[in-house]
């Protein structure tokens, strides 16, 4: 048991209880352990934060998630709408080629009919002019 010491076996070989040394390393003891413990508050409260930050980031991911979702169902409906406002164009533009093309027949059948009419008046007048001749 060389390993193991009493006071008594220190006493005139080292520094003594209470001495000026012992009290600069309680000084030194204090100071480290008030130390750590600043440490320790100061490292919960970044923990703290941390967490906090985690959990706004987590949030934001899931706020942009959604975004994207909307943005992406956004995006389909325009898409489909163009298709529907496209097919409704190119039907209004058949519609109106087709009337333009009944005005001109219609125009065409008014003037033929107004022509016939006008050789009708002429062969009335004519025929008339026979029935006075012939009274």
């Amino acid at each position: 048991m060389s390993n193991v010491h009493t006071l008594k076996d220190i006493k005139n070989r080292g520094h003594r209880l209470g001495s000026a040394y012992e009290q600069d390393l309680e000084k030194k003891l204090r100071t480290a352990i008030d130390f750590n413990s600043e440490i320790t508050n100061f490292n919960e409260k970044l923990q703290a934060e941390i967490s906090e930050y985690s959990e706004r980031e987590e949030d934001i991911g899931n706020k942009i998630s959604q975004l994207n979702v909307s943005s992406t169902k956004v995006r389909s409906q325009l898409i489909s709408e163009r298709k529907s406002h496209s097919e409704s164009q190119r039907e209004l533009e058949a519609e109106v080629k087709s009337l333009k093309s009944n005005i001109k027949m219609l125009k065409r059948e008014a003037t033929l009919a107004q022509k016939a009419s006008s050789v009708n008046k002429v062969q009335i007048l004519s025929l008339e002019t026979k029935i006075r001749e012939l009274e």
